[in-house]
């Protein structure tokens, strides 16, 4: 069953992570790291890391891998082949068009010892570390030249990222930094002023007994970056029973990554070609599950061979996100669906008499006070899309959010299943 989750005066809630059994980090449109709790109705805001320098950073010499050179940091939109000694006849990458500014926080990960989270954003950094379960900054990440899409983790210590620019990069925990920042973000989140935060219903006071003191914050830069798609990386999944990294691009390809040299291994074209934007893993089964407009197609995670496709109950809406537990796949989809696909039994298992799926974010907050709702939407139904799914740890629980699907509306919903 449905149980919402207050939260009001933000817009489009992209990502979504449990840290623990009832608290849950959320990322927005709008910029915001927010900690919800399924147990109370207070809402803190996670302290953003502010630049308060802004001189250049130092770049390293270019990184390599044992399977070839990677993207030079410097400039991480040209690079040569992985391997350009085997294939002297590849082609040379395309040239990269600048793509309108894109916002907020797409992407949330905790590091298999649960001892840190990452959270994908855009400029001026496009990754941030915290540690856990203090939730303090512990580092920023930048190197790629577009916002960041997805992140996950190889290791405690080793970061996978894909971004908007093309690319997908590696980040160690361990490397030297860069720089410092001079000054490093202390308690609350300021940008807001408190007539904001009580609009917004945010506690202004973030973990209040907690001690923010200044202390330098490292700025790192990536290992290396690696471009292989043709166009914007959406998504990207590790798997660490074989060591094997999977990226999905909007060129409607998933590609199957050799982690160790960072080489693609095997690459399949997309049978459902359009908005291709969510990648769901199950590693005990050895598949991924990808999103399009119409269609989920299962991945074989070894050989990338499409094994099963199942349309989607949003008519057409597309299918924004997905989560594997066991035998089943919970799929959130654009007109704000909720449905539960089993991949034994190959159809979607009966719920809320017999429909195939919930009707998810019917409650969520609108605003309707803003322009482009009174100009094209006053007075219908706006249904919020389903941006986000994530399993708690024991998978007892699972989170959904999202927002309003049409461009220039502005809202969010968050709830709990169980």
């Amino acid at each position: 069953m449905e149980r919402p989750l207050a939260l009001t005066g933000f817009d489009k809630v992209f990502a979504t992570q449990w840290i623990n059994a009832h608290q849950i980090v959320v990322g927005t449109k709008c910029n915001r790291l927010l900690l919800l709790d399924t147990n109370s109705p207070r809402v803190l805001e996670i302290p953003f890391l502010a630049l308060q320098d802004a001189s250049p950073l130092k770049v390293p010499p270019t990184p390599t891998f044992a399977h070839g050179p990677l993207c030079p940091i410097v400039d991480p939109l040209v690079f040569p082949p992985p391997d350009s000694a085997a294939d002297s006849n590849a082609a040379t990458p395309p040239t990269v068009t600048p793509t309108p500014a894109c916002v907020g926080i797409h992407s949330i990960a905790i590091n298999p010892s649960r001892t840190r989270m990452a959270v994908g954003a855009g400029k001026p950094y496009e990754a941030a570390v915290y540690s856990l379960p203090t939730l303090e900054p512990e580092c920023v990440l930048t190197g790629h030249s577009d916002l960041v899409f997805g992140l996950t983790w190889a290791s405690d210590d080793v970061l996978l990222t894909a971004s908007r620019d093309g690319t997908v990069g590696v980040w160690s925990m361990r490397a030297t930094p860069a720089r410092y920042l001079s000054s490093t973000a202390g308690g609350p989140n300021t940008s807001a002023t408190n007539r904001d935060l009580d609009a917004m219903h945010v506690d202004s006071a973030v973990f209040d007994d907690h001690d923010w003191s200044p202390r330098p914050l490292p700025v790192r830069r990536p290992l290396g970056l690696r471009r292989e798609h043709t166009s914007k990386v959406r998504a990207i999944a590790y798997d660490p029973h074989n060591a094997r990294l999977a990226t999905l691009g909007l060129d409607a390809t998933v590609k199957l990554w050799d982690a160790a040299r960072m080489a693609v291994t095997a690459s399949t074209p997309l049978q459902y070609p359009h908005e291709t934007v969510c990648l769901g893993h199950d590693p005990t089964r050895k598949m991924y599950s990808v999103g399009s407009q119409s269609h989920v197609t299962l991945v074989d995670a070894r050989t990338a061979r499409q094994v099963h496709h199942f349309p989607s109950c949003d008519d057409g809406w597309g299918v924004r996100s997905l989560a594997h537990h066991e035998h089943v796949v919970a799929c959130g989809g654009g007109l704000g669906r909720l449905a539960f696909y089993d991949v034994r039994a190959m159809a979607y298992v009966p719920v809320d008499g017999g429909k195939g799926f919930w009707e998810a974010h019917g409650h969520g907050y609108l605003d309707k006070e803003d322009a482009t709702y009174r100009t094209h939407f006053a007075g219908t139904k706006v249904k919020n899309a389903v941006y986000s799914v994530a399993y708690s740890e024991d998978a007892a629980q699972l989170c959904t959010g999202g927002g309003p699907l049409m461009l220039g509306l502005k809202g969010c919903a968050v709830a709990v299943w169980s």
